[in-house]
């Protein structure tokens, strides 16, 4: 075997030989290829960082990496050989998985660990090797350090505590590092000190468990209890959160007389010793008691509280006081002191207080526990001897827990077992009393019970107790329908109290839902065939599959056992692993597949539905957290999302809890944070940890069950009556869908599966055949996989013959399970059964491997047949085409079964995602029947989609007639050609052959003899001998020539050969020559012979060569005419004419005529001069062409026509050159026969001329090139002459060849004018001459230079120009200079020499700066000039002074400057400012010899130091300026006075901020004490000039102190100064009550809320007041109770967290239509800082009576006003209040609007007005006067509230309906078609100050509008029409709305009428245009007039 090398497609070849060792020495090779899959592994992230970790701590990071490509790839994580010993054992790394494979489009999460042993940085990169892609390395970086720690204490001095005393010292460690710490405490050695933490010093937020584990005994420590003696103390493990402390408590309880003076033994994780900085010394000392103590700790545990201030016998226990001292002491017991309320009645009390204990008695002390509250009690009892009360001697813990009575549950869910439909399942459940003497139980079972029928019953009764404290309950569900529901039951105590327990049903008609059920009771299960009435179904019925198929009710059925309750769990066989991993590509599962799922966190199963589903699982975990707590949530989460979307898709998983699917580390971890969390009871908490046993029980039940429901819904649903109806076996069944819905046992997928199997098994074995009912004991004989398989594969019928139909015992029936095994092997299925599978069949499983074989069997149909058509041991190909239209790649096995004669090339197939590939499929015939042969597809499982088998049938068809071989010959018209070829005999063995040649001629060549010929007439050959044969090829028509050699055997038959001759064109009759010139039309005479001599020669050739000559009739075939028709006896041939050249013009046709040309015997052509004979087409013209002036013979000479007539006939030719050289032309003539003809035309050259014309500026040479083309093949020589002034060229150019050439031709104008000349080129080489005329047209020059002088006012400064002689070489140049600039002078005159050039001074002088542009123009007397354009610059000059000034931002300050004028005359400057914040007059004046103050301000707005200048400019001084050295102050800060509130209150004011610039301004307001100074709006925006006000909000959080806060306004939009506010405010104690309103129906209840928030910067405890004359309604009585209560229960000692609100809620319930009041108290007292504050609320109820049978409606047009009084009966005779509870006698009232939601009232009041008309209640009566206005359409309701004057409302709805308005006008519009009309329309005065809206009403498209503002800026509406066709008018309704009114207008468009023209009116008239173009030009300028402007002045 060849070692494997890769081609450049990545693909791995090798060959395999194979030889027999022994044997014939052929053998035999086998080409190997291989490929990596097409996977493309990516690391998700770039790097992973630890951060900074703690030594010694173990870390977890996560790595994802993800499949991108289209096949699954494997990696390899190579880091051990990175790290080394040294770092590994520093690192203490690990990586988990270290290899694996990852499916296409999946990922794999690695867990990175590391622990590292000291303090250092590492960063390593980790290699990971991957298939089908290059290596990756990712960066592993991270540093680790010893955390900071610190001891608060110095020491731990417990003094001198006695035995049976408890001493307790705080131990509070801070962590000021970045990273958590863990401490280890141990303190095994000092058994009688211990560590605890209380509860309230940690958090669940800041921690995942207790930060104090006490590794000894587990969270002993965390326990505020203390636990009996120990002899061995406890080992900690303390953690503390960076950035954090933690209070921990010391305790000393001594058992022993003994001192203790140790080093606290304190070791930081990580750190091999302890720092010095956190040792610390403990000393301690037990003494001997003068007082034991029985007990050291008094715990009662927990006990029932009693409510409702009960009478009951307090909780007591007893211990023990003994004098242990000689002397007789005096015990006094203390006031225990702890967290007990001091206010209410004892909790903890002891008897007796004080008595005297002789020496070595006992005291019986009696301990008594009441508690109130549902809380945990904790006190110290200090006991004090002999009087002294200052020191107790010893304390003594007491312990207590108060809860309130309840019920609990054995269990936190009950679970039904799932069952068949129509079978009950139940389940019992105990509930447990706690604390109840009596109660008959209550209860309320789910609301919707019609759809969960569920039922409940006490066996014992309902009542529990003291009496009896466990009560059975039994819960049962029966249901014809599936269904799968978790409901609710709730059970009630005599308050109304809720104890909820979760119950959970499941009924279904799956064998895979209904399982254990199954299972459970397989031995005494019964089936039953029924039709659709239930009566027992015919044979003829069952044979048909028309029936169902029930599982009949018996007694006899149990229920299987409860799993969360213990009942034991069966494992899923490996059947559902080999079933997944046949349908799916998501990896191999293995035989644990519980297991393996959970190993992947929920990546597996995700996959796995997905890949099912093809739907997206909701809540996939996107970024895993390093937190392991976080990360058990996550996937709960997760598993959550998953059961619910399963369930949403029909799977029965009410009873899988996503708690179970976690593993069991995770599971604990949620355990462990519900319990620490405090939100689960004990009691559920304790069934959880209970489960904690049996998790993995549990989870592989939960895992299984999810499983198999996924297989369900997403697998097993897609069996459906459609599917099967597509199969040819659903003829044989009944498809009626009632007969497959209708089991109570199966669903209808399972149904379908059943029909189908019995519908086969009747098929292939009919006599042996019966109905298959179920999954397990139908098919243990076999015969219905038989009967599957045959059916779709019937080559499968040879085993039939081992097979036992009737099969007997159980030997036969495992023959036939062996069989079908052999026979499922042989179809090479991915998925095959064992003999113990079938032998012994699970139902569950059986059903997979149905569905299996139901999707897969169906694709062993064949999709097509490929048919070969091949001769007689010709290898033939054919391709089968595949496309993979998904986005997976797709692999294939393929291979054949059937004849030997086919073959493949590959066995493996692989298409990548939308890749088509051919499969070649070769066959060899050797037989002349045809042969079968099948070609099977199967999915391999290296893809990344499972494709289906494809089966394709092969199939030959021997074609004997087709040729063999295909032989090629080749030659002229009219000549012969021999091919030899070689004839095989295809046989095995000798043959004689007889050759002979069939001709397949066409019925033109039938006309003439056969062209192909053989010598020979038969051959002899040899098996596989070869014999050459010569052919003969003579054709003589024009076309291609076909023949068939057969070679025919009498016993073999025969084969053929085929010949296909090519014919081309004959040989040319001759080249004949002609001469003509360029441009002229040329007319000659081309003579044709009658016969062609080319097919004469041919009659010869084959009379004398041809094989077929020796034939009679082919002789004598020759020897005749060919020509035959009408024309041929005439002897006058017509011939078609077809011409090469597109420049030669010949006729289509000719006719040839006998004899024409020669004298006539009979005188027919006599002296007559005959012409010759045209055939006239299309493209003959009808006359013959004119004669030439003269026409040239080919001679040259010029031809004379003979008197006798022409000899030969003749073509004329037409010829048009248009430029000289050799035209080549080919004539074909053709009819008969065929003849060419080569004819040559030499043209030569005639002259050319043409105009070229220049435009230049004078002195500016412009160049041309004179485009040449040389077509020769040498290169050609361009001589040139050139004459007129100013015109220039080379004398001979050479173009190369196949080139263009130009020729450059160049104008250089001396001045303005125009000049003329010519230029002739002549071509030597074929004497052609081109002559052109060239003209040029100068005009004025250009500028020769652009000059830029840089200048200083009031400086002068000198520039040189250099001026050349604009004559040149002539003569000498007189210039008179000019100039439009008056800051520039020089001389006024500059004389050169001829071709000299000269330099001319220029000098400046400007007065003021700035750029000046202008020109100097040197002009001589004959008009020439030559000019420049100049640029003078002219800079500032120093400054005058310099002036600093300085200010604060935002505030201004003057600046003076005091000016001189040193002349008599007035001078006005110019002032102009640089620089932020100046401002001043634009202008100074400044009188003649006097002085003048210029004042300008300085306001800046930006704080820092800048630079500004103050410029003065006057056209006769000039100009000066002045440096400002400007500085802004940062502003002081504005104080606001004092701000004074009432606590629990808001104060505010408001601050103007003001935009002094120029630009818009942005401002964002802050405040660095939000708590108390808020400020509003966040944001200001300011136009220049623009003002705002500006809310500050005060709010006091305290009483004690003033507080103080700043306001900043930044300016965000520039870089401005910020304006800031100091603030100051006191808190006033409340005095004002807040009111809180509430409205509620007579005889209904309302709620409403008071909330109070907590204004203090501190948790508080506050009281609710009740006592200060709250809840009394308006004339009550003493006895009335009141309308309100209270809805909250605590009413003092409530603690709210600062800036935390109260809300107390209470109930209002009026019985009368009248005002109520109360008040309610919020009070805070503090007795360290002596303050009581009381925050009052006023409570006022409104009582109201809503009118349901008043209804009112107004209706009316918009704009139009309805009027009407409508009177309300507000009697309340139809209710059953009493009518004085409405009204009194002639009360007085008011009328209220309340409007609809998202209409406000202020709108509403705009159009509607409702007032009393009366004003007092008469009869019952209220009468109200309505006024509605509408001013737009509308329909809307609004509610009228009616108020009684003392208190109470009725409340009535009101509908308001406004219809549309009358038109307000007509619009006209005219215009004709094409043509735009416009017409503006104004809004009334009333609409015009509102937002409006316009449009059509269902506008015709010709109309049009637009809104915009007439030229007074009013709001104006256009309307244009643009009609489209005539005859029509339209009209459009256009609709004008604001918020409140409406305008209508009607649109009409209309045509003008037509006038027709006055003729007398009508005048020519020119257009503007063709005027300007007919107006003469205007005289131009004279050339050479001067440019400049003025004189220049001398220097």
């Amino acid at each position: 075997m060849q070692s494997p090398k890769s081609n450049s497609q990545g693909i791995h070849q090798g060959e395999l030989v194979l030889s027999v060792v022994g044997g014939p020495s052929h053998r035999k090779k086998v080409i190997l290829e291989g490929r990596f899959p097409d996977s493309r592994i990516i690391i998700k992230d770039r790097s992973v960082d630890f951060g900074m970790v703690p030594i010694g701590v173990p870390q977890l990071r996560h790595l994802l990496l993800k499949n991108q490509g289209t096949s699954e790839g494997f990696f390899k994580i190579d880091w051990q050989s990175k790290l080394g010993d040294s770092l590994n054992n520093d690192l203490k790394m690990q990586v988990i998985p270290e290899r694996g494979h990852i499916p296409a489009g999946g990922g794999v999460d690695v867990e990175i660990w590391t622990s590292p042993q000291k303090p250092m940085k590492f960063e390593i990169g980790i290699p990971i090797v991957t298939s089908g892609s290059r290596p990756l390395t990712i960066p592993v970086t991270g540093e680790s350090m010893i955390p900071e720690l610190v001891i608060d204490q110095d020491e731990f001095d417990f003094k001198s505590i006695y035995i049976g005393g408890a001493g307790r010292l705080p131990l509070t460690i801070r962590n000021q590092s970045i990273i958590s710490a863990q401490i280890l405490v141990d303190l095994t050695p000092f058994p009688e000190f211990s560590l605890e933490i209380d509860r309230e010093n940690w958090s669940t937020d800041d921690y995942d468990e207790c930060p104090l584990v006490a590794e000894e005994r587990e969270n002993a420590a965390a326990s505020p209890t203390p636990g009996a003696d120990r002899t061995r103390g406890s080992k900690y493990k303390l953690t503390v959160k960076e950035n954090h402390a933690l209070d921990f408590n010391f305790c000393f309880r001594p058992k022993n007389v003994s001192e203790h003076a140790f080093e606290l033994p304190l070791e930081v994780v990580g750190m091999v010793n302890s720092p010095e900085h956190m040792k610390r010394v403990v000393v301690a000392e037990g003494l001997k008691p003068r007082l034991v103590l029985s007990e050291d700790v008094v715990d009662f545990g927990t006990r029932i509280v009693i409510r409702n201030n009960a009478i009951k016998i307090p909780y007591s226990m007893e211990f023990k006081l003994k004098n242990n001292d000689k002397n007789d002491v005096i015990c006094k017991l203390g006031t225990p002191v702890g967290n007990i309320s001091a206010t209410s009645s004892p909790v903890f009390q002891f008897t007796p207080m004080e008595s005297e204990i002789k020496s070595g008695d006992e005291l019986l002390v009696r301990a008594t526990f009441l508690p109130r509250e549902d809380k945990q009690y904790r006190a110290i009892l200090p006991i004090y001897l002999d009087g002294n009360e200052d020191k107790s001697y010893v304390d003594v813990e007491v312990f207590g827990e108060g809860k309130f009575p309840s019920l609990v549950f054995d269990r936190h869910e009950v679970v039904l077992p799932p069952v068949p439909l129509g079978f009950k399942t139940k389940a019992t459940f105990n509930i447990l009393n706690d604390g109840y003497d009596n109660l008959e139980l209550r209860y309320h079972l789910p609301t919707d019970t019609d759809r969960l029928p569920v039922e409940i019953d006490f066996p014992e009764g309902k009542m529990i107790g003291i009496a009896k404290g466990s009560l059975p309950v039994e819960i049962s569900l029966s249901c014809d329908q599936p269904m799968s529901f978790t409901g609710n039951i709730e059970f009630l105590d005599e308050d109304g109290q809720r104890y909820t327990i979760a119950v959970t049903g499941t009924v279904d008609n799956s064998v895979i839902t209904a399982y254990d059920f199954l299972k459970a009771n397989e031995q005494v299960r019964e089936l039953a065939l029924t039709d659709n009435k239930g009566r027992v179904v015919e044979a003829s019925a069952v044979e048909k599959c028309k029936y169902n198929v029930n599982l009949v009710h018996s007694e006899g059925y149990g229920l299987p056992s409860e799993i969360l309750m213990g009942g034991e769990v069966t494992k899923p066989s490996a059947h559902i692993s080999k079933f997944l991993g046949s349908i799916t590509l998501k990896g191999v599962f293995g035989q644990d597949i519980c297991g393996d799922l959970i190993s992947t966190k929920g990546r597996g199963i995700i996959d796995l539905i997905e890949t099912l589903s093809g739907k997206q699982v909701p809540g996939k975990i996107t970024k895993l957290s390093s937190n392991r707590k976080e990360q058990a949530q996550q996937y709960l989460n997760q598993y959550e999302k998953v059961l619910t979307m399963l369930r949403s898709y029909g799977a029965c998983l009410n009873f899988v809890k996503p708690e179970f699917l976690l593993d069991h580390e995770d599971f604990k971890r949620i355990v462990a944070s519900r319990e620490v969390s405090g939100k689960l009871s004990k009691n559920v908490i304790r069934e959880w940890k209970a489960l904690e046993e049996r998790f993995a029980a549990v989870s592989s039940y939960c895992w299984t069950s999810l499983i198999f429901q996924v297989v369900k819904v997403f697998v097993v649903s897609r069996v459906s009556l459609k599917s099967l109806k597509g199969l040819p076996i659903s003829q044989h069944i009944e498809m009626g869908k009632s007969y497959f819905s209708r089991s109570n046992m199966h669903s209808v997928p399972e149904v379908v599966l059943l029909k189908w199997m019995t519908a086969h098994l009747f098929q292939a074995l009919p006599g042996s055949a019966t109905c298959i009912t179920n999954f397990d004991q139908d098919l243990r004989n076999g015969l219905a996989f038989y009967s599957l398989l045959v059916g779709y594969w019937p080559s499968l019928n040879s085993y039939s013959k081992f097979l036992k139909k009737n099969p007997r015992g159980d030997n036969q029936i495992r023959e036939n399970a062996d069989l079908v095994v052999r026979m499922l092997r042989s179809l090479q299925l991915p998925y095959v059964l064992a003999p113990e599978d079938i032998l012994d069949p699970d139902p569950r499983d059986m059903l997979l491997y149905c569905v299996y074989l139901y999707q897969t069997l169906p694709q062993f149909i064949p999709v097509s047949t490929l048919e070969f058509s091949t001769l007689l041991g010709e290898e033939k190909v054919k391709s089968i085409e595949l496309k993979n239209p998904s986005k997976k790649t797709i692999a294939y096995m393929a291979r054949l079964e059937g004849d030997s004669s086919f073959q493949i090339q590959h066995s493996n197939i692989r298409l990548e995602p939308g890749e088509t590939i051919q499969i070649p499929v070769k066959v060899t015939q050797s037989i002349a029947k045809p042969v079968y042969s099948n070609l099977i597809l199967a999915s391999r499982r290296d893809g990344n989609a499972y494709a289906s088998t494809l089966v394709f049938t092969l199939k030959t068809s021997v074609r004997t007639r087709a040729p063999l071989k295909t032989i090629e010959a080749k030659t002229l018209l009219y000549k012969n050609v021999v091919r030899d070829f070689e004839v095989e005999n295809m046989f095995k063995t000798t043959c004689e052959f007889r050759v002979s040649v069939l001709n397949q001629g066409t019925q033109k060549q039938r006309a003439f003899p056969e062209a192909f010929g053989c010598d020979k007439q038969s051959v002899t050959l040899r098996s596989g001998e070869s014999a050459r044969l010569s052919l003969h090829f003579l054709p003589f028509v024009l076309e291609q020539h076909t023949c068939l050699v057969c070679f025919e055997s009498e016993e073999y038959g025969e084969f053929v050969y085929e010949v296909r001759g090519e014919v081309e064109l004959p040989d040319p009759l001759g080249v004949i020559k002609l001469q003509a010139t360029s441009n002229e039309n040329v007319v000659k005479d081309f003579p044709v012979t009658f016969n062609n001599p080319m097919l004469e020669n041919a009659r010869r050739n084959y009379l004398e060569k041809h094989p077929l000559a020796r034939q009679k009739e082919v002789a004598e075939r020759l020897r005749k005419n060919f020509y035959t028709g009408e024309e041929a006896s005439r002897n006058v041939l017509k011939y078609q004419i077809k011409n090469s050249s597109q420049l030669i013009a010949v006729p289509k046709t000719v006719l040839l005529k006998q004899g024409v040309g020669r004298r006539s015997k009979m005188g027919g052509f006599g002296k007559d001069k005959k012409q010759p004979v045209y055939s006239m087409d299309q493209d003959t013209p009808e006359k013959p062409p004119p004669k030439p002036k003269q026409a040239l013979s080919p001679s040259g000479k010029q031809q004379q026509d003979s008197e006798d007539g022409p000899k030969f006939n003749i073509i004329p030719l037409t010829f048009s050159p248009k430029s000289a050289g050799v035209y080549p032309a080919r004539l074909i003539v053709s009819s008969y026969d065929v003849r060419v003809y080569d004819v040559e035309f030499q043209v030569s050259a005639e002259v050319k001329q043409a105009e070229i014309i220049f435009d230049s500026p004078a002195r500016k040479p412009v160049t041309q090139g004179i485009p040449i083309v040389n077509a020769g093949e040498k290169p050609m020589a361009v001589k040139g002459i050139v004459q007129g002034e100013s015109f220039s060229g080379p004398m001979e150019i050479i173009v190369p060849a196949m080139q263009t050439g130009n020729y450059p031709l160049t104008f250089t104008p001396a001045w303005i004018g125009r000049y003329e000349g010519s230029i002739e080129l002549t071509i030597p080489s074929t004497e052609e001459k081109s002559v052109y005329k060239l003209v040029g047209n100068a005009d004025e020059p250009l500028a020769e230079k652009h000059v830029v002088i840089d200048a200083i006012v009031r400086k002068k400064e000198e520039t040189v120009i250099v001026v050349p002689n604009v004559y040149g070489t002539k003569q000498e140049a007189q210039y008179t200079v000019y100039s439009d600039l008056e800051e520039i002078c020089g001389e006024p005159t500059l004389t050169l020499r001829s071709g000299n050039k000269g330099e001319y001074k220029i000098t400046t002088c400007s007065p003021k700066s700035g750029t000046l542009s202008g020109s100097i123009t040197f002009t001589t007397s004959k008009g020439f000039y030559v000019w420049y354009t100049i640029e003078l610059r002219v800079s500032a000059p120093e400054e005058a002074g310099r002036l600093q000034v300085s200010t604060q931002a935002r505030s201004a300050v003057r600046i003076e400057l005091s000016l001189c004028n040193p002349i008599q005359d007035d001078l006005i400057f110019e002032v102009t400012h640089e620089g932020q914040g100046l401002d001043g007059p634009k202008e100074l004046v400044l009188p003649g010899g006097g002085k003048a103050k210029y004042e300008m301000a300085y306001s800046p707005l930006v704080v820092g130091s800048y630079e500004g200048s103050v410029t003065f400019v006057n056209d006769t001084v000039g100009e000066l300026w002045y440096k400002l050295l400007l500085q802004s102050l940062a502003p002081e800060p504005t104080a606001l006075e004092e701000f004074q509130c009432e606590l629990g209150h808001r104060a505010k004011r408001t601050v103007t901020i003001h935009n002094p610039s120029h630009d818009r301004l942005v401002f964002q307001m802050n405040s660095d004490n939000p708590r108390n100074f808020a400020v509003s709006p966040k944001a200001v925006s300011l136009e220049p000039g623009e003002e705002s006000k500006i809310t500050v909000e005060y709010v006091p959080s305290s009483l004690s102190h003033a507080e103080s806060g700043k306001i900043v306004a930044r300016c965000v939009s520039m870089d401005l100064a910020p304006i800031e506010y100091t603030c100051t405010g006191r808190g006033l104690p409340p005095q004002s009550e807040s009111t809180v309103s509430v409205a509620s129906g007579i005889g209904q209840s309302s709620s409403g809320m008071v909330m109070w928030q907590n204004p203090f910067p501190f948790a508080v405890t506050v009281d609710i007041l009740s006592d200060i004359g709250m809840m009394q309604a308006d004339e009550a009585t003493s006895q009335d109770q009141g309308p309100f209560s209270l809805l909250i229960k605590r009413m003092k000692g409530i603690n709210v967290n600062p800036g935390g609100a109260l809300q107390i809620p209470f109930s209002f319930a009026p019985t009368a239509l009248r005002a109520y009041h109360g008040d309610i108290g919020v009070l805070y007292h503090s007795k360290e800082e002596d303050v009581r504050v009381v925050w009052r609320y006023k409570i006022d109820g409104i009582a109201e009576s809503f009118l349901a049978n008043m209804s009112a409606k107004l209706t009316c047009k918009a704009r139009k006003t309805v009027e009407e009084q409508v009177l309300v009966d507000v009697s309340g005779k139809d209710t059953e209040f009493k009518l004085d509870d409405y009204y009194g006698e002639n009360e007085e009232f008011e009328v209220e609007v309340v409007p609809g939601p998202r209409v406000d009232l202020a709108t509403i009041s705009k159009f509607l007005h409702i007032e009393p008309s009366t004003g007092v209640i008469s009869d019952g009566k209220c009468a109200i006067l309505v006024r509605y206005s509408p001013q737009r359409t509308m329909s809307m309701s609004v509610d009228v509230v009616i108020v009684k004057k003392n208190g109470g409302r009725w409340r009535f709805e009101l509908l308001l309906e406004a219809t549309s308005p009358e038109i307000d006008g007509k619009v006209f519009l005219e215009a004709n078609v094409g043509d735009v009309a416009h017409r503006s329309l104004v809004l009334p005065p009333s609409m015009r100050m509102s937002p409006f809206s316009v449009y059509f009403y269902e506008p015709p498209v010709v109309f049009d509008v637009k809104t915009g503002q007439d030229e007074q800026g009013s709001p104006e509406i256009r309307i244009s029409f643009t009609p489209r066709e005539f005859g029509r008018e339209y009209v459009a309704v256009l609709i004008v709305e604001t918020e409140e009114s409406q305008w209508i207008h009607e649109v009409h468009g209309t045509y003008p009428p037509y006038v027709p023209p006055d003729k007398s009116q009508m005048k020519g008239k020119v257009a503007e245009e063709l005027k300007k173009v007919l107006s003469p030009a205007k005289s131009p300028r004279k050339k050479g007039t001067p440019r400049g402007k003025g004189t220049p002045r001398k220097a």
